[in-house]
């Protein structure tokens, strides 16, 4: 493989890098599911607030992309059976969405995706540069959102 690298190693493609690397082992697991990309990133956002009450309105805000767009990944995975779309009890105009027994199993066989992947990550790494890593990504984090707001 020829690196693009430079001698010093620039931080930018390092990360580019693994990101390319992790999206392919995502990929890979969200294709023997039946899940898009998009449909993983929801399923797994779903698990996450499941004591929330999720709108397609809230998606749409969370995930920057249009009603249209939201309301058509929804009706996609209700089909799939990955989630159970309701009306709110007060305004049957808004939808509540929660994951479907079979959208929990598969939040389940993706979080053990994710967990497999951060073992591989932090193999040969000490529980303290384990921790100093994170803290390190969360700086460099906050750097580049500070950068994107200015623009």
């Amino acid at each position: 493989m020829i690196s693009v690298l430079t001698k010093n190693e620039n931080v930018g493609v390092l990360i580019h890098m693994i990101d390319v690397k992790m999206r392919c082992i995502i990929d890979k697991a969200n294709e023997k599911a039946g899940l898009t990309m998009v449909q993983g990133i929801l399923v797994g956002y779903l698990a996450n607030h499941r004591n929330e009450e999720i709108t397609p309105n809230k998606l749409s805000k969370n995930f920057h992309l249009s009603k249209p767009t939201i309301t058509g990944l929804l009706q996609r995975m209700a089909k799939k059976e990955m989630i159970v779309i309701t009306d709110d009890e007060n305004d049957r105009r808004c939808k509540t969405i929660k994951l479907s027994t079979k959208g929990d199993q598969l939040a389940t066989k993706i979080r053990q995706i994710i967990e497999g992947q951060d073992e591989v990550l932090m193999k040969g790494l000490s529980e303290q540069q384990q921790t100093e890593l994170k803290a390190q990504l969360k700086v460099i984090l906050r750097n580049i959102r500070k950068e994107i707001n200015n623009d």
